[in-house]
């Protein structure tokens, strides 16, 4: 479709400005193609890269921007350091710092985000890339410095269905989903039998019969389900079944080893991680002992929650990592540090099963 035509006709497909924005986003994807170089000016006309069918990322946020205003939506630019071309310093800062350039769409006072080098982006979700701190956003009458960090968050939650049997094997039913960065993040890296492989090791079990949901539509979540079995998470002995029921967002290892951190802990962005488990134990065994339920936080930036209950012959597990913060010095390493292996303590607590004696 030409530009004009777009213009043309895609007031009457819309009911509102924030559709507009989605179609004008998909719009200059799919008529531009990235060629990976990182710009915040265009070094031809548009029109140019436009007719080419691809450009730097000046080039083609833009054009982003242009298409936007043409629809009469109030948009500007914003120019930032991309993440491997280093942090902007705002005192400090120079024109030649800034390498890539975004778009900002204002609607009704609220800010909306946009990046059409990506083919998975979506309205304030964008790529790992951008992620760098502050940028800088040109509005018509002044100029602000802005945390870029805060515009994108993710989330990744597991809703699992599981059975553990008088041989300690644990197998069920599990669907995952991924929203905002996350749901970008593994569409863009997306290599189906490498993320199930991931997703084993990350488990230490099994995967089958698993499929993926809403793959190519990037305006929906991204969902992943299958059937797991783990034979290894569980010891058995003495008329008792430990086991750790904690499956989902285990860490081997403590991220934050190192004794002294000489640069800030950067994320990038909030994530959320939810995990949502159902245990159903064999017949003619009784919970014993469970871990406690819990709740630790790191100033209000991160908060870890862990809740458990018994019922009968099912357990319940509710577990929620969420890191709203995007930013931690120096000083605080030794807190983040000490956050993380109360929270892998936590993961690794077990579930003791007894068997009723007759």
């Amino acid at each position: 479709m030409r530009r004009q035509d777009f213009l043309t006709t895609i007031h009457d497909k819309c009911s509102n400005d924030t559709e507009l924005l989605q179609e004008a986003l998909d719009f200059t994807r799919n008529s531009i193609n990235w060629d990976e170089r990182k710009s915040s000016f265009t070094k031809e006309t548009l029109r140019s890269a436009y007719i080419k069918k691809k450009g730097s990322s000046g080039d083609i946020n833009l054009f982003l921007i242009s298409l936007i205003r043409a629809l009469d939506i109030e948009c500007h630019p914003v120019r930032l350091s991309t993440r491997s071309n280093g942090w902007v310093r705002e005192l400090h800062a120079r024109t030649g710092q800034l390498n890539y350039v975004i778009a900002c769409a204002i609607i009704d006072d609220k800010k909306y985000y946009l990046d059409a080098t990506s083919k998975w982006s979506d309205l304030n979700v964008l790529p790992f890339r951008c992620q760098n701190g502050r940028a800088f956003l040109y509005l018509d009458d002044k100029t602000e410095w802005f945390n870029l960090n805060d515009v994108t968050s993710g989330s990744t939650s597991v809703s699992a269905s599981l059975k553990i049997d008088p041989e300690g094997i644990i197998e069920g039913n599990f669907k995952m989903g991924f929203k905002g960065y996350d749901k970008l993040y593994h569409r863009d890296e997306l290599k189906e039998s490498d993320f199930v492989k991931d997703l084993e090791s990350d488990i230490n079990g099994e995967i089958s019969e698993w499929k993926f949901g809403n793959k190519e539509d990037f305006r929906k979540n991204l969902s992943f389900s299958g059937k797991v079995l783990l034979e290894t998470n569980a010891s058995v002995g003495n008329n008792q079944i430990r086991f750790s029921p904690i499956v989902f967002f285990n860490l081997d290892d403590n991220p934050f080893n190192y004794d002294k951190r000489e640069y800030p802990v950067e994320f990038g962005h909030a994530e959320k991680e939810v995990a949502m488990y159902n245990y159903m134990i064999p017949e003619g065994y009784t919970v014993e002992k469970l871990p406690e339920s819990r709740i630790f936080t790191l100033d209000d930036g991160m908060k870890f929650t862990y809740r458990i209950k018994a019922h009968g012959s099912t357990i319940q597990i509710q577990q929620i990592l969420d890191r709203s913060k995007t930013t931690y010095v120096q000083q605080d390493y030794e807190s983040l540090k000490q956050f993380y292996s109360e929270f892998m303590s936590q993961n690794d607590q077990q579930i003791i099963l007894t068997k009723s004696v007759q």
